[in-house]
Protein backbone atom coordinates (compact mmCIF):
# COMPACT_ATOMS: atom_id res chain seq x y z
CA UNK A 1 0.00 0.00 0.00
CA UNK A 2 1.65 3.54 -1.29
CA UNK A 3 1.13 6.04 1.55
CA UNK A 4 0.40 9.35 0.19
CA UNK A 5 1.66 12.77 1.79
CA UNK A 6 -0.20 16.05 1.27
CA UNK A 7 2.08 19.08 0.04
CA UNK A 8 1.42 22.28 -0.18
CA UNK A 9 1.29 25.28 2.70
CA UNK A 10 -1.09 25.92 5.04
CA UNK A 11 -3.62 28.53 5.67
CA UNK A 12 -1.58 30.19 8.66
CA UNK A 13 1.83 29.74 6.58
CA UNK A 14 0.08 31.59 3.34
CA UNK A 15 -1.30 34.71 5.30
CA UNK A 16 2.49 35.09 7.18
CA UNK A 17 3.66 34.99 3.63
CA UNK A 18 1.60 37.69 2.58
CA UNK A 19 1.82 39.68 5.40
CA UNK A 20 5.61 39.90 4.80
CA UNK A 21 5.28 40.25 1.26
CA UNK A 22 2.74 43.63 2.17
CA UNK A 23 5.41 45.01 4.44
CA UNK A 24 8.20 44.31 1.84
CA UNK A 25 5.69 46.36 -0.53
CA UNK A 26 4.55 49.03 1.38
CA UNK A 27 8.35 49.89 2.18
CA UNK A 28 9.63 50.09 -1.17
CA UNK A 29 6.80 52.07 -2.39
CA UNK A 30 7.08 54.42 0.46
CA UNK A 31 11.33 54.75 -0.47
CA UNK A 32 9.64 54.81 -4.25
CA UNK A 33 7.79 57.43 -3.42
CA UNK A 34 10.51 59.48 -1.36
CA UNK A 35 12.94 59.24 -4.05
CA UNK A 36 10.40 60.41 -6.83
CA UNK A 37 9.51 63.75 -4.19
CA UNK A 38 13.26 64.38 -3.82
CA UNK A 39 13.53 64.13 -7.71
CA UNK A 40 10.51 66.80 -8.51
CA UNK A 41 11.50 69.05 -5.89
CA UNK A 42 15.31 69.23 -7.03
CA UNK A 43 13.58 69.64 -10.40
CA UNK A 44 11.38 72.60 -9.55
CA UNK A 45 14.19 74.02 -7.99
CA UNK A 46 16.48 73.77 -10.67
CA UNK A 47 13.53 75.40 -12.89
CA UNK A 48 13.17 77.96 -10.51
CA UNK A 49 17.17 79.22 -10.56
CA UNK A 50 17.11 78.80 -14.41
CA UNK A 51 13.97 81.07 -14.12
CA UNK A 52 15.43 83.63 -11.64
CA UNK A 53 18.97 83.95 -13.54
CA UNK A 54 16.90 84.19 -16.86
CA UNK A 55 15.19 87.66 -15.14
CA UNK A 56 17.78 88.92 -14.05
CA UNK A 57 20.16 88.65 -17.23
CA UNK A 58 17.04 90.54 -18.89
CA UNK A 59 17.74 93.44 -16.07
CA UNK A 60 20.92 93.44 -16.52
CA UNK A 61 21.08 93.85 -20.36
CA UNK A 62 18.94 96.83 -19.99
CA UNK A 63 19.58 100.51 -19.51
CA UNK A 64 20.67 101.81 -15.92
CA UNK A 65 18.05 104.46 -16.40
CA UNK A 66 15.01 101.55 -17.37
CA UNK A 67 16.45 99.18 -14.15
CA UNK A 68 13.49 99.83 -12.57
CA UNK A 69 10.00 98.46 -11.39
CA UNK A 70 6.76 99.41 -13.15
CA UNK A 71 5.10 102.19 -10.71
CA UNK A 72 7.82 101.61 -8.07
CA UNK A 73 10.78 103.28 -6.82
CA UNK A 74 12.75 103.86 -9.34
CA UNK A 75 10.29 103.42 -11.51
CA UNK A 76 11.37 101.24 -14.64
CA UNK A 77 10.01 98.51 -17.39
CA UNK A 78 10.38 95.80 -14.73
CA UNK A 79 6.93 94.32 -13.85
CA UNK A 80 6.42 93.96 -10.28
CA UNK A 81 4.89 90.40 -10.18
CA UNK A 82 4.67 88.28 -13.06
CA UNK A 83 3.41 84.22 -13.04
CA UNK A 84 5.83 82.23 -15.39
CA UNK A 85 5.29 78.66 -16.16
CA UNK A 86 8.35 76.22 -16.62
CA UNK A 87 7.67 72.20 -17.16
CA UNK A 88 4.29 72.66 -16.45
CA UNK A 89 4.74 74.24 -12.85
CA UNK A 90 3.60 77.30 -12.29
CA UNK A 91 6.14 80.09 -10.84
CA UNK A 92 5.49 83.48 -9.03
CA UNK A 93 8.20 85.80 -10.28
CA UNK A 94 8.68 89.49 -8.40
CA UNK A 95 11.19 92.22 -8.61
CA UNK A 96 12.48 94.48 -6.24
CA UNK A 97 15.13 97.52 -7.57
CA UNK A 98 15.95 100.58 -5.08
CA UNK A 99 18.42 102.72 -5.08
CA UNK A 100 21.69 101.57 -2.86
CA UNK A 101 23.43 104.18 -0.35
CA UNK A 102 27.10 102.77 -0.44
CA UNK A 103 28.85 103.63 2.86
CA UNK A 104 32.14 104.09 0.71
CA UNK A 105 31.22 107.70 0.28
CA UNK A 106 29.33 108.38 3.76
CA UNK A 107 25.40 107.83 4.27
CA UNK A 108 22.94 110.56 4.29
CA UNK A 109 22.82 112.34 7.21
CA UNK A 110 25.80 110.97 8.67
CA UNK A 111 29.65 112.01 8.59
CA UNK A 112 30.55 112.82 6.05
CA UNK A 113 26.98 113.94 4.79
CA UNK A 114 26.06 111.52 1.09
CA UNK A 115 23.91 114.19 0.05
CA UNK A 116 23.58 112.15 -3.25
CA UNK A 117 22.65 108.73 -1.61
CA UNK A 118 21.89 107.12 -4.92
CA UNK A 119 25.14 105.19 -5.74
CA UNK A 120 23.75 102.31 -7.57
CA UNK A 121 20.66 100.22 -7.88
CA UNK A 122 20.23 96.32 -6.63
CA UNK A 123 17.91 94.40 -7.88
CA UNK A 124 16.13 91.19 -6.45
CA UNK A 125 14.37 88.62 -8.09
CA UNK A 126 12.13 86.24 -5.84
CA UNK A 127 10.99 83.08 -7.39
CA UNK A 128 8.00 81.14 -5.59
CA UNK A 129 6.09 78.15 -5.81
CA UNK A 130 3.48 75.85 -4.79
CA UNK A 131 2.94 72.24 -6.10
CA UNK A 132 1.96 68.78 -4.34
CA UNK A 133 5.45 68.50 -3.19
CA UNK A 134 5.33 71.59 -1.01
CA UNK A 135 5.96 75.38 -1.56
CA UNK A 136 9.66 77.23 -1.85
CA UNK A 137 11.41 80.25 -2.69
CA UNK A 138 14.48 81.48 -3.71
CA UNK A 139 15.94 85.00 -4.71
CA UNK A 140 18.72 86.48 -6.52
CA UNK A 141 20.36 89.72 -5.85
CA UNK A 142 22.82 92.11 -8.42
CA UNK A 143 24.38 95.47 -8.25
CA UNK A 144 24.02 97.54 -11.07
CA UNK A 145 26.22 100.68 -11.10
CA UNK A 146 25.74 103.89 -13.20
CA UNK A 147 27.44 103.79 -16.86
CA UNK A 148 29.65 107.44 -15.73
CA UNK A 149 29.86 109.28 -12.30
CA UNK A 150 25.84 108.82 -9.97
CA UNK A 151 23.52 112.10 -10.68
CA UNK A 152 20.46 113.37 -8.96
CA UNK A 153 17.25 111.45 -10.10
CA UNK A 154 15.17 114.64 -9.55
CA UNK A 155 13.46 113.23 -6.19
CA UNK A 156 13.78 113.19 -2.42
CA UNK A 157 13.95 110.02 0.04
CA UNK A 158 11.58 108.12 1.65
CA UNK A 159 12.85 106.95 4.92
CA UNK A 160 9.72 104.95 6.80
CA UNK A 161 10.10 103.56 10.63
CA UNK A 162 7.75 100.82 12.16
CA UNK A 163 7.07 100.34 15.56
CA UNK A 164 5.38 97.82 17.99
CA UNK A 165 3.36 99.73 21.54
CA UNK A 166 6.51 99.76 23.50
CA UNK A 167 8.55 101.74 20.51
CA UNK A 168 10.83 98.50 19.30
CA UNK A 169 11.65 97.83 15.80
CA UNK A 170 8.92 96.17 13.71
CA UNK A 171 10.19 93.47 11.34
CA UNK A 172 8.40 92.30 8.06
CA UNK A 173 5.84 94.46 8.39
CA UNK A 174 3.64 94.93 5.21
CA UNK A 175 3.53 98.87 3.79
CA UNK A 176 1.66 100.18 0.89
CA UNK A 177 3.45 103.10 -0.69
CA UNK A 178 1.34 104.90 -3.57
CA UNK A 179 1.81 108.09 -4.86
CA UNK A 180 -1.23 108.56 -7.75
CA UNK A 181 0.88 112.15 -9.07
CA UNK A 182 4.12 109.87 -10.40
CA UNK A 183 2.26 106.73 -10.61
CA UNK A 184 4.10 104.48 -8.06
CA UNK A 185 1.81 101.94 -6.59
CA UNK A 186 4.04 100.03 -4.06
CA UNK A 187 2.13 96.93 -2.05
CA UNK A 188 3.15 94.69 0.20
CA UNK A 189 6.80 96.13 0.59
CA UNK A 190 8.76 94.35 3.64
CA UNK A 191 10.57 96.20 6.38
CA UNK A 192 13.73 95.39 6.97
CA UNK A 193 15.03 93.50 10.26
CA UNK A 194 15.12 97.37 12.39
CA UNK A 195 11.06 98.13 10.73
CA UNK A 196 12.85 100.39 8.25
CA UNK A 197 12.08 100.98 4.94
CA UNK A 198 14.84 103.54 3.16
CA UNK A 199 13.52 104.55 -0.83
CA UNK A 200 15.99 107.35 -2.21
CA UNK A 201 15.53 108.35 -5.70
CA UNK A 202 11.36 108.77 -4.63
CA UNK A 203 9.70 111.52 -6.84
CA UNK A 204 9.17 114.83 -5.37
CA UNK A 205 5.35 115.59 -4.77
CA UNK A 206 3.57 117.24 -2.16
CA UNK A 207 1.24 115.72 0.28
CA UNK A 208 0.92 113.04 -2.18
CA UNK A 209 2.62 110.15 -0.66
CA UNK A 210 0.01 107.35 0.65
CA UNK A 211 1.31 105.20 3.30
CA UNK A 212 -0.70 101.96 4.70
CA UNK A 213 0.99 99.34 7.19
CA UNK A 214 -0.52 96.41 8.60
CA UNK A 215 1.48 92.38 9.55
CA UNK A 216 -0.61 89.75 9.08
CA UNK A 217 -1.39 87.82 12.28
CA UNK A 218 -3.41 89.92 14.11
CA UNK A 219 -2.16 93.32 13.90
CA UNK A 220 -3.28 96.56 13.98
CA UNK A 221 -2.94 98.90 11.28
CA UNK A 222 -1.85 102.35 10.55
CA UNK A 223 -1.89 104.98 7.35
CA UNK A 224 -1.67 108.52 6.45
CA UNK A 225 -4.75 110.56 6.05
CA UNK A 226 -6.00 113.07 3.97
CA UNK A 227 -8.12 116.06 3.33
CA UNK A 228 -11.96 115.11 3.60
CA UNK A 229 -10.67 111.40 4.97
CA UNK A 230 -12.95 110.82 6.55
CA UNK A 231 -15.27 113.36 5.78
CA UNK A 232 -15.37 116.61 6.85
CA UNK A 233 -11.37 116.42 8.34
CA UNK A 234 -9.87 119.46 7.91
CA UNK A 235 -6.66 118.65 9.81
CA UNK A 236 -5.46 115.16 8.89
CA UNK A 237 -2.63 113.59 11.19
CA UNK A 238 -0.67 112.07 10.25
CA UNK A 239 -1.31 113.70 6.37
CA UNK A 240 -0.05 112.11 3.17
CA UNK A 241 3.46 112.20 3.08
CA UNK A 242 5.47 115.27 1.23
CA UNK A 243 8.74 114.54 -0.46
CA UNK A 244 11.12 117.12 -1.81
CA UNK A 245 13.86 117.46 -4.45
CA UNK A 246 17.11 116.21 -2.23
CA UNK A 247 15.53 115.77 1.27
CA UNK A 248 14.13 113.31 2.99
CA UNK A 249 10.63 112.72 3.98
CA UNK A 250 10.63 110.96 7.55
CA UNK A 251 7.92 109.28 9.16
CA UNK A 252 6.81 106.71 12.00
CA UNK A 253 4.03 104.24 12.48
CA UNK A 254 2.94 101.81 15.39
CA UNK A 255 1.30 98.16 14.66
CA UNK A 256 0.97 95.66 17.08
CA UNK A 257 -0.78 92.35 18.18
CA UNK A 258 -4.80 93.87 19.20
CA UNK A 259 -6.45 93.04 22.37
CA UNK A 260 -10.00 92.31 23.47
CA UNK A 261 -12.21 94.39 25.52
CA UNK A 262 -15.09 92.76 27.83
CA UNK A 263 -17.71 94.95 29.35
CA UNK A 264 -20.54 94.44 31.51
CA UNK A 265 -23.55 96.90 32.50
CA UNK A 266 -26.09 95.91 35.52
CA UNK A 267 -28.32 98.08 37.54
CA UNK A 268 -28.02 99.04 40.82
CA UNK A 269 -29.79 96.10 43.46
CA UNK A 270 -29.44 97.45 46.77
CA UNK A 271 -30.78 93.78 48.14
CA UNK A 272 -28.57 91.68 46.32
CA UNK A 273 -26.12 91.40 43.31
CA UNK A 274 -26.41 94.02 40.30
CA UNK A 275 -28.85 93.05 38.00
CA UNK A 276 -27.84 92.80 33.77
CA UNK A 277 -28.97 95.48 32.08
CA UNK A 278 -28.91 96.30 28.01
CA UNK A 279 -27.75 100.03 27.21
CA UNK A 280 -26.04 101.94 24.30
CA UNK A 281 -22.65 102.52 24.67
CA UNK A 282 -20.06 104.56 22.64
CA UNK A 283 -16.55 103.34 23.16
CA UNK A 284 -13.73 105.07 21.88
CA UNK A 285 -9.72 105.27 22.23
CA UNK A 286 -7.49 108.84 22.47
CA UNK A 287 -5.65 108.16 19.18
CA UNK A 288 -7.24 110.66 17.16
CA UNK A 289 -6.83 111.21 13.01
CA UNK A 290 -7.72 114.76 12.18
CA UNK A 291 -9.86 117.67 13.25
CA UNK A 292 -12.96 119.17 12.28
CA UNK A 293 -13.96 122.52 11.48
CA UNK A 294 -15.60 123.05 14.58
CA UNK A 295 -12.58 122.03 16.06
CA UNK A 296 -13.87 118.56 17.44
CA UNK A 297 -11.19 115.88 16.64
CA UNK A 298 -11.96 112.76 15.06
CA UNK A 299 -11.28 109.67 16.76
CA UNK A 300 -9.08 106.63 15.08
CA UNK A 301 -11.18 103.96 17.04
CA UNK A 302 -14.54 104.48 17.69
CA UNK A 303 -17.56 101.54 18.56
CA UNK A 304 -21.25 102.24 18.99
CA UNK A 305 -23.31 99.61 20.22
CA UNK A 306 -25.43 98.09 22.75
CA UNK A 307 -24.63 95.37 25.50
CA UNK A 308 -27.05 92.22 25.08
CA UNK A 309 -29.43 91.25 27.50
CA UNK A 310 -26.89 89.84 29.65
CA UNK A 311 -25.55 92.99 29.74
CA UNK A 312 -22.19 91.68 27.98
CA UNK A 313 -20.45 92.71 25.12
CA UNK A 314 -17.16 91.87 23.44
CA UNK A 315 -14.82 93.59 21.50
CA UNK A 316 -12.22 92.01 19.59
CA UNK A 317 -9.42 92.84 17.44
CA UNK A 318 -8.95 96.14 19.14
CA UNK A 319 -5.78 98.11 18.91
CA UNK A 320 -3.92 99.59 21.76
CA UNK A 321 -5.21 102.67 23.20
CA UNK A 322 -6.60 103.95 26.23
CA UNK A 323 -10.61 103.41 25.53
CA UNK A 324 -13.23 105.41 27.42
CA UNK A 325 -16.40 103.84 28.02
CA UNK A 326 -19.98 106.37 27.62
CA UNK A 327 -23.17 104.44 28.49
CA UNK A 328 -24.93 107.87 27.89
CA UNK A 329 -26.08 108.24 31.78
CA UNK A 330 -28.98 110.64 32.06
CA UNK A 331 -32.80 111.36 31.95
CA UNK A 332 -33.50 109.94 28.90
CA UNK A 333 -31.16 106.52 29.68
CA UNK A 334 -32.92 107.04 33.22
CA UNK A 335 -29.60 106.75 35.10
CA UNK A 336 -25.80 107.92 36.37
CA UNK A 337 -22.78 105.88 36.27
CA UNK A 338 -22.03 104.74 40.28
CA UNK A 339 -19.36 102.23 39.71
CA UNK A 340 -16.66 101.37 37.34
CA UNK A 341 -14.37 98.06 38.36
CA UNK A 342 -11.80 98.59 37.98
CA UNK A 343 -12.42 102.08 38.86
CA UNK A 344 -10.59 103.57 35.60
CA UNK A 345 -12.24 105.23 32.52
CA UNK A 346 -10.58 105.62 30.33
CA UNK A 347 -9.19 102.15 30.57
CA UNK A 348 -6.04 100.64 28.28
CA UNK A 349 -6.08 97.83 26.05
CA UNK A 350 -3.00 96.60 25.85
CA UNK A 351 -1.17 94.31 22.71
CA UNK A 352 -2.69 90.77 22.68
CA UNK A 353 -4.53 91.14 26.41
CA UNK A 354 -8.28 91.02 27.63
CA UNK A 355 -9.43 93.77 29.16
CA UNK A 356 -12.12 93.30 31.31
CA UNK A 357 -14.70 96.61 32.76
CA UNK A 358 -18.34 96.18 34.71
CA UNK A 359 -20.12 99.31 35.00
CA UNK A 360 -22.91 99.75 37.39
CA UNK A 361 -25.73 101.94 36.92
CA UNK A 362 -28.07 103.87 39.55
CA UNK A 363 -31.57 104.61 38.75
CA UNK A 364 -33.24 106.85 39.27
CA UNK A 365 -31.61 109.07 37.54
CA UNK A 366 -30.15 112.31 39.36
CA UNK A 367 -29.23 115.37 37.96
CA UNK A 368 -26.91 116.16 40.46
CA UNK A 369 -24.91 113.95 41.52
CA UNK A 370 -20.66 112.72 42.68
CA UNK A 371 -18.31 109.71 42.14
CA UNK A 372 -15.74 109.50 44.17
CA UNK A 373 -12.99 107.24 43.47
CA UNK A 374 -10.03 106.89 46.19
CA UNK A 375 -6.73 105.37 45.33
CA UNK A 376 -3.04 105.50 47.18
CA UNK A 377 -0.28 106.22 46.05
CA UNK A 378 0.63 103.37 44.03
CA UNK A 379 -3.50 103.68 41.94
CA UNK A 380 -4.25 101.01 44.43
CA UNK A 381 -8.17 101.56 45.47
CA UNK A 382 -8.87 102.29 49.21
CA UNK A 383 -11.77 100.16 50.32
CA UNK A 384 -14.03 100.81 53.33
CA UNK A 385 -12.90 104.10 53.85
CA UNK A 386 -15.81 106.61 55.33
CA UNK A 387 -16.23 109.56 53.53
CA UNK A 388 -18.28 112.39 54.20
CA UNK A 389 -20.13 115.15 51.67
CA UNK A 390 -21.68 118.23 53.38
CA UNK A 391 -23.31 120.95 51.91
CA UNK A 392 -22.23 124.30 53.09
CA UNK A 393 -24.29 126.56 54.62
CA UNK A 394 -27.24 123.87 54.66
CA UNK A 395 -28.35 120.66 56.88
CA UNK A 396 -27.08 118.28 54.15
CA UNK A 397 -24.77 115.51 55.53
CA UNK A 398 -23.85 111.57 54.40
CA UNK A 399 -21.23 109.57 55.07
CA UNK A 400 -20.87 106.47 52.84
CA UNK A 401 -17.89 103.71 52.67
CA UNK A 402 -15.65 103.04 49.66
CA UNK A 403 -16.34 99.65 48.12
CA UNK A 404 -14.26 96.85 46.50
CA UNK A 405 -13.23 99.35 43.64
CA UNK A 406 -12.46 102.34 46.31
CA UNK A 407 -15.70 104.07 45.01
CA UNK A 408 -18.82 105.36 46.44
CA UNK A 409 -21.75 107.75 45.34
CA UNK A 410 -23.52 110.48 46.41
CA UNK A 411 -27.02 110.91 44.67
CA UNK A 412 -30.22 113.28 44.76
CA UNK A 413 -27.68 116.30 45.75
CA UNK A 414 -28.17 120.02 44.76
CA UNK A 415 -26.87 122.60 42.56
CA UNK A 416 -24.44 123.35 44.86
CA UNK A 417 -20.67 123.79 47.04
CA UNK A 418 -20.02 120.71 49.24
CA UNK A 419 -17.18 120.18 51.60
CA UNK A 420 -15.46 116.97 51.09
CA UNK A 421 -13.59 114.80 54.06
CA UNK A 422 -11.60 111.61 53.80
CA UNK A 423 -10.27 110.38 56.79
CA UNK A 424 -8.16 106.64 56.93
CA UNK A 425 -5.47 105.99 59.67
CA UNK A 426 -2.46 106.01 58.00
CA UNK A 427 -2.83 108.37 55.46
CA UNK A 428 -3.24 112.19 55.47
CA UNK A 429 -6.61 113.18 55.85
CA UNK A 430 -8.55 114.93 53.16
CA UNK A 431 -10.69 118.12 53.02
CA UNK A 432 -11.73 119.53 49.97
CA UNK A 433 -14.37 121.94 48.58
CA UNK A 434 -16.27 120.50 45.46
CA UNK A 435 -18.90 122.77 43.00
CA UNK A 436 -21.67 119.84 42.28
CA UNK A 437 -23.30 121.30 38.54
CA UNK A 438 -24.13 118.05 37.16
CA UNK A 439 -22.98 114.54 37.44
CA UNK A 440 -19.12 115.22 38.67
CA UNK A 441 -16.23 112.28 38.67
CA UNK A 442 -13.61 113.17 41.56
CA UNK A 443 -11.15 111.26 41.76
CA UNK A 444 -8.87 111.54 44.78
CA UNK A 445 -5.33 110.27 45.89
CA UNK A 446 -4.27 109.45 49.84
CA UNK A 447 -0.35 110.15 51.09
CA UNK A 448 0.50 108.33 53.37
CA UNK A 449 0.94 109.88 56.96
CA UNK A 450 4.57 109.68 57.61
Amino acid sequence: MVKRQNVGFTLIEVLVAVAVMSVIAIAFFGLFNQVLKFVQIKRIRMQAAMLGTEQMELIRNLKYSDVGTVAGIPAGVIPQTQNLSRGGVNYTVSADVRYIDDPFDGLLGGEPDDLLNIDYKQAKITTAWQTRWGLGSMFFLSSIAPEGLESASGGGTLKLHVMNASGGAMPQALVDIINPDAGVNLIDYLTNDNGLILLPGAPAGLGVYQITVDKLGGYSGARTYGLDDPAGNILPAPAHLAVSLGNTAEATFGIDLTGTLNVRSAMYNPFGVPTPVSADYSIFGAKTIGELADGSVIYKNIYNGRTDNLGQVALIDLEWDSYTIDFHPGATAGFNIMQYSPPDNPITVLPSAATSSFVIFYSPYSAYSLLVTLKDQSEVPLIGVNVTLARLAATYSATLLTGITGQTFFPDLQSATYGLSVINPGYLNIDSVIDVDGNKEEPLTMMPDL
